[in-house]
């Protein structure tokens, strides 16, 4: 009879084992330490063991696909008006889904400190959840600010110069943000920087942002981006016996002084992220930026 039992028991363990490994939900960070209203963007992967295919979404969906950051155990950080993105989606029978998402414009991220992140999966009565991820939001360390009127008296720009120790190098980024509205047209990565010089900030007569910094051993970076949040033009110059410079002719155009061409290496600078705002939660006059 009690060997009975026990196999009774380990049956209903098995079963319950089987059901709770239907699907299997994981999450990844490309980073541990990120700057605020810098992108983040997650990697989602979702494994379905069953047979049956299943339709994901946040809300009226037969498998409930939810998000949630903490910034400590059981106190939920907001969701932002924006949907998640190009949903909702098929997971195969035994197959994988695989999405990247932005998670800076889902939720109100407005202020610096530790967070955990996680993804979960209901479907019906079940719940299916990736573990939590540490997430560690910092202001940086601020290296130049400048404020630039646009053309045709469309307000004006203050681009900051932030600088951030990550993966064993430095890093410089640049915030572009309207401070009379209270908008962030988005926190650009230009790639790593090399403290040999200061970085170099000017603003032309468009308001465009011009960026001159080392990169890499004898490597300067040349970057241009928009009023809007985008990279316009990136560049790479090489040293010289010269000091590199910025100037501006009277006609409003930058040039770089002081460098030769580069020939070598050429690294992209990684698209720009959607604005959003950096008012008060509690402020419904702020939107996102386009």
């Amino acid at each position: 009879m009690r060997l009975r039992r026990i196999g009774i028991v380990g049956l209903a363990l098995a079963a319950a084992t089987a059901a709770r490994a239907q699907l299997d939900v994981s999450l990844r960070l490309p980073m541990a330490r990120a700057l605020l209203y810098e992108p983040l963007p997650a990697q989602l992967t979702v494994r379905n063991l069953t047979d049956e295919a299943l339709t994901l979404d946040e809300t009226n969906a037969p498998a409930q696909l939810r998000l949630d950051i903490e910034s400590q155990p059981g106190r939920l950080v907001a969701r932002t008006a924006e949907p998640l993105p190009d949903t909702p989606w098929t997971l195969p029978a035994r197959g994988t889904l695989q999405r990247t998402v932005n998670l800076t414009p889902l939720f109100e991220l407005r202020r610096t400190g530790p967070y955990t992140v996680a993804a979960q999966i209901i479907v019906g009565d079940r719940s299916y959840g990736s573990r939590r991820l540490f997430l560690d939001i910092v202001p940086g360390f601020e290296l130049g600010r400048l404020e630039a009127r646009l053309s045709g008296g469309a307000g004006r720009r203050t681009y900051t110069l932030r600088s951030l120790h990550r993966d064993r190098h430095d890093r410089l980024f640049i915030y572009i943000e309207d401070e009379d509205a209270q908008i962030n047209y988005g926190v650009l990565d230009l790639g790593t920087l090399v403290r040999l010089y200061d970085p170099m900030l000017l603003a032309d007569g468009a308001g465009r942002a011009h960026v001159l910094h080392g990169s890499a051993p004898g490597r300067y970076t040349y970057s241009i981006l928009t009023p809007d949040g985008r990279p316009a033009e990136q560049k790479y110059y090489a040293a010289t016996a010269d000091a590199p410079a910025l100037e501006m002719d009277t006609a409003g155009r930058v040039q770089v002084r002081g460098l030769a061409p580069y020939e070598g290496e050429i690294i992209a600078v990684p698209p720009a992220a959607r604005g959003r705002p950096f008012a008060p939660p509690s402020d419904p006059k702020k939107t996102f930026g386009n």
